[in-house]
């Protein structure tokens, strides 16, 4: 192959990589076809023969600086997504802690059930006594008392 153009498969590998597509893509296919990029180039040094050593060892610099650069940022991207999954555990043991504290415990629930069932039962009880004095007239005292069933 001609040092030219593997000298603009570098850079189009560079582009690729610091373009905006390298900066938002979360696709696999682009990062599979990418690191097959690096594999095709890396391969062709071997075959490819330019006019002096140093623009040799400036090109294959250039291609492991891009190498070196999607490692680093594949490194990086991989402990964001470790932190976030650290995260998002510690957030689910907690939700599920408040979840569970917010269950009524057996004794608790039950306490509850009867202190409201006792107040409805309570003012159901008031309700038909006031209705009752109303539409019979009972009276007040204890031996004129009558009651709704009588």
């Amino acid at each position: 192959m001609d040092y030219k153009k593997l000298d603009s498969k570098i850079n189009g590998l560079n582009g690729r990589v610091n373009g905006m597509t390298f900066l938002t893509t979360k696709d696999g296919a682009f990062w599979r076809e990418t690191w097959a990029l690096v594999k095709e180039i890396s391969g062709e040094f071997k075959e490819t023969r330019y006019p002096t050593r140093q623009e040799k060892d400036d090109a294959w610099n250039a291609l492991q600086a891009i190498v070196d650069q999607m490692k680093a940022d594949r490194d990086r991207k991989e402990r964001e997504r470790e932190s976030r999954a650290e995260s998002s555990e510690a957030l689910k043991g907690k939700i599920i802690g408040l979840a569970q504290a917010a269950w009524p415990r057996e004794d608790g629930f039950e306490t509850l059930a009867m202190v409201v069932t006792g107040f409805v039962f309570a003012q159901l009880a008031a309700h038909i006594v006031e209705k009752n004095v109303i539409r019979y007239g009972f009276a007040h005292t204890p031996g004129e008392r009558k009651t709704a069933f009588d």
